[in-house]
């Protein structure tokens, strides 16, 4: 069984080869410009146009603005180009690491969110003519200006706070026979455990990306960030609270069962993708959740004994407190995330509210 260590290891993280690094992006603009011959595709979103501005001055580049996210006007701009630069959010990373890996350059990267969402994992999810498509995504070079994601900090911090969640997550559904165990998460566990200021998020967040896109579990605090106006801190709480309720007081109701195709259509979520158990796997289950309980609730405690710490560094970093999450988007989880701990808990009769 997974022990509290597992959820707060001491250990730090083993030496890890970084792709990052950091400095100046005006300055990375210009020693690339300096080191690369023929045209250079400046490629941003409109928050970070003013940052190539000054670049795109030269007789050299070629510029375009991706509001939508769309990769596809970018091959109608290929000849010629012996270098990209790309600086923006997810979207812009992706579409400039694929157009890269087409044209075989090594492209420099300025991301603008600390999380690196979409700057190191090796495929990602890529808009191309009005459709998402998973594709492998070239290397780049990453330079990360602190001041420059000062504002971003706090929510990727956060982000990587829900890796504990996580681990926590899948041992249960482990020990249920639901999910596998995998040592990737004892490796993001050991990444995230030195952070603190700017610079230790975003090389966490780097290691935590990187092992995503090798596997990773990602629990289902994920499902309720893609709500809107949802931060971090906020599913953290909420999920730690959820998950303590049901391992301290939580009874199977035997002669109820959830009416789960209600459930899906009042969630927006597809009935056909929702795991219902047979009459002998819930018996199965209400017996291991008793065996599981004292061990369950230990972890628990040691997550809740971690979460003002959590909760300081957030401040810190400069997070505001996070709204509350909504009963309501707390109560359609299971339908959102059909593999996750909570649809266990809708399965005991216990997410009706």
């Amino acid at each position: 069984m997974r022990e509290e260590a597992h959820l707060s290891p001491k250990k730090k993280s083993a030496a890890w080869p970084s792709a990052v690094r950091f400095g100046g992006a005006v300055e990375a603009v210009e020693a690339y410009f300096a080191a690369r011959a023929g045209k250079i595709l400046l490629i941003c979103d409109g928050a970070e146009a003013a940052l190539l501005a000054p670049a795109a001055c030269s007789p050299r580049a070629l510029c375009i603005v991706l509001d939508d996210g769309d990769a596809l006007p970018l091959f109608t701009m290929s000849e010629g180009v012996g270098g990209v630069i790309a600086a923006g959010g997810s979207d812009v990373m992706r579409s400039a690491r694929l157009f890269s890996r087409v044209m075989k350059l090594e492209p420099l990267l300025l991301p603008s969110d600390a999380a690196l969402i979409g700057a190191v994992e090796g495929r990602g999810e890529v808009l191309i003519g009005g459709e998402r498509r998973m594709l492998p995504l070239a290397v780049g070079e990453i330079v990360c200006d602190t001041e420059r994601m000062r504002e971003t900090l706090a929510r990727a911090f956060g982000r990587l706070s829900l890796v504990r969640l996580s681990a926590f997550e899948e041992g249960v559904l482990a020990r249920f026979g639901l999910a596998q165990a995998s040592p990737l998460t004892q490796r993001a566990l050991e990444a995230i455990a030195d952070m603190g200021g700017g610079e230790s998020v975003i090389l966490a967040s780097e290691k935590v990306r990187i092992l995503e896109g090798e596997g990773l579990f990602c629990g289902e605090g994920y499902a309720l960030l893609k709500e809107e106006n949802v931060g971090e801190l906020s599913v953290f709480r909420a999920l730690l609270a959820l998950y303590t309720a049901f391992f301290k007081y939580g009874r199977p109701r035997k002669d109820f069962v959830p009416d789960y195709r209600a459930r899906a259509d009042a969630a927006g979520a597809a009935y056909a993708v929702q795991c219902v158990p047979t009459a002998e796997e819930y018996a199965a289950r209400a017996l291991l959740l008793e065996k599981m309980r004292p061990v369950c609730c230990h972890e628990l405690l040691a997550l809740a004994r971690e979460t003002p710490r959590i909760m300081r560094t957030y401040r810190a970093l400069g997070g505001t407190t996070p709204p509350p999450i909504s009963g309501r988007m707390l109560a359609a989880l299971p339908e959102r995330a059909p593999h996750g701990l909570s649809a266990l808990i809708r399965d005991f009769g216990l997410m009706e509210f």
